[in-house]
């Protein structure tokens, strides 16, 4: 029952389903770190449902990838990209650990958070335009087992970041749920969703699929060496930016994986 409570209070949070109130208490918070990767099925599912109204509607590709970017944000709420540019508005400052913290805390957006958010819908808008227009035999099948793995891997990636990287404060949503959270649980459901993602994609398109494991790998450890160095360990805004930058990145790994079969 905590477990499903737990999903409850994880699914009012990071997506907008509508769903009833649950306490927080910390039985109930202990499993929403653990529940994550669903949100990200979820969205994914939303992504092939748009992929397959525009494959029957015959839309172009700019359709697709203007709703695709669109449908991510309306299931999430947005609250990743606020993330996101949070924490381009922090970085960009070059300031100590302290004052990176208070901007992250500050609820206005800077120039460089808006150019962050630019830049990012962009870099998405393009790579989701590159997955649409393969045109060979299954790839609506293809593309929507792309779709699904992207969102559903950028969670578990934020899973294995949380617990390999000590909160920076002991304050905060992050702290709220990470505090009550197992880190082994949290690292044995992460390689559990990554292992299937990858399996599931090496399945479908061979070797060139190991391409996601590569971008995951490296995109954990260039995310690790930056949150010490620079914030001082992990928040919450911290995660947002690591699950958009996670999404875009293997975008584009799945772009090139679907030019390479």
């Amino acid at each position: 029952m905590n477990f499903l409570k737990s999903t409850v209070i994880m699914l009012s949070l990071y997506t907008k389903i509508p769903v009833p109130f649950v306490e927080w208490d910390d039985e109930n918070r202990k499993h929403v770190l653990t529940v994550l990767p669903l949100a990200g099925f979820i969205t994914g599912a939303f992504e092939i449902l748009w992929l397959f109204i525009c494959e029957l509607l015959r839309f172009p590709s700019a359709v697709f990838a203007a709703g695709a970017c669109a449908a991510a944000a309306a299931v999430t709420g947005g609250i990743h990209l606020d993330g996101l540019a949070d924490t381009a508005d922090a970085r960009a400052s070059y300031a100590g650990h302290e004052k990176k913290q208070q901007i992250l805390a500050d609820p206005h957006m800077g120039a460089f958070g808006a150019l962050a958010l630019v830049i990012y819908e962009l870099v998405c808008f393009a790579f989701f335009q590159v997955i649409y227009r393969i045109g060979d035999k299954g790839w609506i099948i293809h593309t929507a087992l792309m779709l699904i793995c992207i969102f559903t891997a950028s969670r578990a990636i934020v899973q294995l970041g949380i617990a390999l990287v000590k909160p920076a404060r002991n304050e905060g949503m992050l702290y709220t749920f990470s505090s009550v959270s197992s880190r082994r649980l949290l690292i044995l459901n992460a390689s559990a969703v990554l292992a299937v993602c990858q399996c599931a994609l090496v399945r479908a398109f061979g070797p060139p699929a190991l391409v996601f494991s590569a971008a995951c790998a490296l995109l954990l450890i260039y995310f690790r060496y930056m949150a010490y160095k620079e914030f001082g360990g992990i928040s919450g805004d911290l995660c947002g930016w690591l699950i958009e930058i996670s999404v875009a990145v293997l975008l584009i790994a799945a772009a090139a994986v679907l030019r390479m079969i």
